[in-house]
């Protein structure tokens, strides 16, 4: 029996590190030296910092660099995306910035850390440059220089200190960078997309990026003047999972294949004629997620038709931008009816617009009649598992604005009746149009006697039929989990309803029926959707009665946005400073 904890096993200490977090470490690495040496390199596994964390980043370089096993522990490199809370235009944010520097100037102790760490950097400039030519020997000579300068420099230079560290961490596997002024280099541009011929090196290490499988950039959120992004879009080769957020990818283009190999055919507008600069993205990406993402369907195909995505096998849309294009539209229905052509291997697709967006007057206003079917999605026969938006499907209002006369329908889950004097003066709603809705959701009906369709010679489509024609006319037979999102309160109530009224388990496995394998049925309610009391035991008969025939039934709360912004000040960053900022953690 050991005498003293040291004594155990090294593979029992290396256990115990394994399991603490990242506070626990630093303590257990202040108790010996022992300790210190078992527990230092759980501490470089999974790295996380801010956009203003330069100082912080420049800091791992330097541990890095002095000890270079220590970068080969890093699997995971996180930075978190700060943005003035409040501030959108790009004159308030300079504004905003020119305050920060100004108290940055000011602050001595900060001051002192960047001179003492300048200092230390100074016997490194040798070894900057042999890292730089040995990972990247193709890498443009401007592009070396400008990194050393910036990583020997006072200034936090966040984006030149990642470079360096790419090429020292070759075990990484997730990488999460935004597009933000604190993180945009010439050198971790190019890096990005640089070309490496093989995987490993004369001596069997890993080239930088090789094990690279998760990639994600995030775009800062400039709501008022649409999705602010970069025309280019550094990616690096043989990545198999990306994940756009809060960007355009209007211009976005990729690399297309060419018989002799990847030939580059596209340039960075910044970055003129220079081969490490070029999308160079293999066939190999199976994740492909946009969130926030302004987009259209065609342009989407467009890019999906490129070649790179005939192995896709998930696409996840969240909270698309372009609504006008994503609901009822020829464009739409050429995009599902397209799908499988373009990405055939597809087994898991998520679809969801952004109804309602943060400010009032970006809210979509489209007609409430369909004009577009929505498709069909019958020739994915890889598709496991669909998660879609079900009000780009079906008209879910359709046939249920007439029943509730003499109400004002304001949003899902909210209703007011209507003043008795319904004048301009004292009707707030007066000047809305009473045909107009705010994407499905959000509309006004006229206050009418009768029932508005009477004069209607064509019947109103009901919703409740189009939405049990779904999975014989769009789904295909190899789905196994299905999920509704953007459920609205009206529609869901009065579909439990109509199988309460019926026999409901029976019911839906006549739904289910095209789908033989579909175990999992699942639908979230809209933006802050609750049902009424009156409904609850259905769903409870229902999820009781589905479990013992092997079906998983669910109705959920609304889901939270891809991103939370908290309204709490972020205290003092790493940087000195007091920013009044909120972090969005996508």
């Amino acid at each position: 029996m050991p005498a003293t904890i040291s004594d155990l096993p090294n593979e029992i200490d290396n256990q115990i590190a394994s399991e603490l977090d990242a506070a626990s470490l630093v303590a257990l690495c202040q108790v010996s030296r022992h300790w210190l040496t078992v527990a230092r390199p759980f501490l470089y596994v999974n790295v996380n910092f801010t956009t203003r964390s330069g100082l912080k980043v420049k800091q791992l370089l330097f541990q890095c660099l002095k000890y270079p096993n220590l970068a080969k522990n890093i699997k995971s490199i996180i930075i978190k995306l700060q943005v003035w809370r409040g501030v959108w235009g790009n004159d308030d944010v300079q504004e905003a910035e020119e305050v920060r520097s100004d108290k940055e100037e000011k602050d001595l102790r900060l001051k002192e850390t960047k001179i003492k760490l300048s200092e230390e950097f100074a016997i490194f400039p040798g070894q900057l440059e042999d890292i730089l030519h040995f990972n990247w020997p193709r890498l443009p000579r401007i592009c070396k220089d400008y990194c050393v300068d910036d990583v020997v420099g006072t200034r936090p230079a966040l984006g030149a200190c990642l470079a360096v560290i790419l090429g020292l961490a070759i075990n990484i596997e997730e990488l999460s960078i935004p597009w933000d002024s604190e993180t945009i280099d010439l050198a971790l541009d190019s890096i990005l997309t640089y070309h490496q011929p093989t995987k490993v090196d004369a001596s069997g290490e890993p080239r930088p990026l090789s094990k690279l499988q998760d990639l994600t950039r995030i775009g800062v959120p400039r709501m008022d003047e649409g999705n602010q992004g970069y025309q280019w879009a550094p990616l690096p080769p043989n990545v198999e999972s990306v994940s756009f957020s809060n960007i355009s990818l209007e211009k976005f283009e990729y690399t297309i294949p060419q018989p002799d190999g990847y030939v580059p055919n596209f340039r960075s507008p910044y970055y003129p004629d220079w081969e490490t600069t070029c999308l160079n993205l293999p066939p190999c990406l199976q994740t492909l997620e946009l969130n926030m993402v302004s987009i259209t369907p065609s342009h989407l195909l467009h890019n999906l038709g490129s070649g790179y995505f005939r192995g896709l096998q998930t696409l996840i849309l969240h909270k698309i931008l372009e609504v006008e294009d994503w609901y009822n539209t020829a464009y739409m229905q050429i995009f599902t009816t397209s799908l499988s052509e373009v990405v055939p291997s597809l087994e898991n697709l998520e679809l969801e617009v952004w109804w309602s967006r943060p400010e009032e007057w970006l809210t979509y206003r489209q007609p409430i009649d369909t004009k577009h079917p929505f498709g069909s999605l019958k020739d994915n026969a890889c598709l496991k598992e669909l998660d879609i938006d079900l009000n780009i499907m079906i008209n879910s209002m359709a046939g249920m604005l007439h029943s509730q006369k003499n109400t004002l329908v304001l949003s899902a889950g909210e209703e007011l009746s209507p003043p008795n004097d319904l004048s301009a003066e004292n009707n707030p709603f007066a000047m809305i149009d009473p045909f107009a809705m705010v994407g499905p959701f959000a509309m006004t009906v006229p206050l009418a006697d009768n029932d508005p369709s009477e004069d209607d010679d064509t019947p109103a489509t009901n919703a409740i039929e189009e939405f049990f024609k779904i999975p014989d006319q769009v789904l295909p037979p190899s789905i196994e989990k299905l999920t509704f999102n953007n459920v609205k309160r009206v529609f869901m109530e009065r579909l439990l309803e109509e199988l309460a009224s019926d026999d409901s388990t029976t019911t839906i496995k006549e739904f289910l029926q095209p789908m033989p394998e579909c175990k999992k049925l699942s639908f979230f309610l809209y933006d802050q959707s609750t049902l009424s009391k009156d409904v609850l035991p259905i769903v409870e008969k229902l999820k009781t009665e589905l479990k013992e025939s092997g079906i998983e039934f669910n109705i959920d709360n609304p889901r939270p946005l891809n991103y939370s912004s908290s309204m709490e000040a972020v205290g003092d960053d790493e940087d000195g400073f007091e920013p009044y900022l909120e972090t969005y953690e996508f």
